[in-house]
């Protein structure tokens, strides 16, 4: 029989063997999940991450991204393909889904926004640039280079336009799936983020639109082009 000293003593020991039992089990779950989130950032790629400056000008937050992809597909993507990928325009009164076949019914500069957003998508840079005018480029407008996006959620909207319809202000929203940077440095890779930028156009004597410049949408009083 032990004596009561003994018995304090005793069940120290046991409550000592007890709570180490139990740092190591906690311990464990612990390796395991690091384990885990270093497995899970390799198998994503994000394993090589590189810190890109965004294009569109924003020192305030900036974002890391895995490695371009240029074989990337975004057709084979089946995430991607079952997200809402329809090109909408907003006309103030309602929301209309723009195609191939009806594009030709909406305005000029709505029809060569919804041409742009293709360019986009298929990763076609060399005609994008393409779309901005001389003065894009005097004004140190990018060079963009980047592979196909995943863009979709897409909204085209006129939100401000001369009264003679040769200059327009459109905003183009979308969000992207697995964004990789290189259009748009300003969103994350992997969250639902929305952020529209205005397309300043402008329409020459033959009909020919350009744009001469983009930049993020804020709330604009007035009109630009009275």
């Amino acid at each position: 029989m032990m004596n009561q000293e003994e018995k304090i003593l005793f069940m120290q020991k046991k409550k000592k063997r007890l709570l180490i039992a139990v740092l190591v089990v906690i311990g464990a779950f612990a390796l395991v999940g690091i384990v885990l989130f270093i497995a899970t950032i390799i198998s994503t790629g994000i394993g090589d991450e590189l810190l890109r400056e965004s294009p569109e000008g924003s020192d305030e937050i900036r974002y890391i991204f895995p490695d371009t992809d240029w074989d990337r597909n975004v057709f084979e993507e089946s995430v991607y393909m079952s997200r809402y990928r329809e090109i909408q325009y907003n006309d103030g009164v309602a929301t209309t889904v723009i195609t191939e076949e009806n594009k030709e019914f909406r305005p000029p500069a709505v029809q060569f926004m919804y041409d742009v957003v293709w360019l986009i998508i298929n990763g076609d840079y060399e005609k994008y640039n393409e779309i901005f005018a001389d003065e894009y480029w005097e004004n140190g407008g990018k060079d963009y280079e980047f592979p196909m996006q995943a863009l979709y959620n897409i909204e085209i909207q006129i939100i401000d336009e001369s009264d003679d319809k040769t200059s327009a202000d459109v905003s183009l929203s979308y969000m992207m799936y697995k964004n990789d940077g290189m259009f748009r440095s300003d969103l994350p890779y992997d969250e639902e983020a929305l952020r529209p930028f205005v397309y300043r156009l402008i329409m020459d004597d033959e009909g020919k639109i350009k744009v001469l410049d983009k930049f993020p949408q804020t709330i604009i009083a007035g009109s630009n082009f009275e």
